[in-house]
């Protein structure tokens, strides 16, 4: 079972809808034929953050899921994907993670 984590920091898009994304990431989270577990984390750093994590037999499909209902939605996909990073874990979990998507184009 593999984790993938989309974290979304709020201040780089502030026409985000937050609410409206949480409530979108709940019900990728209820595709219990991808989603083996998931949780969310709202973070008290310096720099407020909400990090969604979920685990997953089919990264692949969930990333595509994730990608067709969030990040490519007419709603909140611009701003959603000027304010995420999304990761998973690689063969060798986090030592080896994957950058599947960050809200700097540059990051490869």
């Amino acid at each position: 079972m593999k984790k993938l984590s989309v974290q979304i920091q709020p201040h780089r898009a502030p026409d985000l809808k937050l609410g409206e994304v949480r409530a979108a990431m709940e019900a990728v989270a209820e595709e219990k034929e991808l989603v083996e577990r998931h949780w969310f984390e709202e973070g008290q750093d310096r720099v407020r953050c909400f990090n969604f994590t979920f685990e997953t037999r089919n990264l692949a499909g969930l990333w595509r899921l994730l990608r067709s209902r969030i990040f490519e939605s007419a709603s909140w996909g611009g701003p959603a994907s000027r304010a995420a990073i999304v990761t998973c874990e690689g063969r060798e979990g986090w030592d080896d993670y994957l950058i599947l998507s960050h809200f700097d184009p540059s990051v490869a």
